[in-house]
């Protein structure tokens, strides 16, 4: 699964910092375009998902908004 993040002008080095501290986080990396960053994330279930999305990465300073990709198998 996959999150792109729209976040605030300057802040996407400090939140990519914390976003590498997310468990779930494996991989995060810098895009263009209406997007500033991509985030994967692997976790064991749906509600896993929803949690680290709502309750972690949502709440972050300065992430505007967020868009989840789940991939098919």
């Amino acid at each position: 699964m996959f999150v792109l993040i729209h976040c605030k002008i300057g802040s996407e080095e400090g939140i990519v910092k914390k976003l590498k501290s997310i468990d779930s986080v494996r991989e995060v990396k810098g895009v263009f375009g209406i997007y500033d960053i991509l985030v994967k994330i692997e976790a064991k279930d749906e509600k896993t998902i929803r949690n680290v999305v709502s309750l972690q990465i949502q709440k972050i300073e300065n992430i505007q908004s967020t868009l989840i990709l789940i991939t098919k198998s």
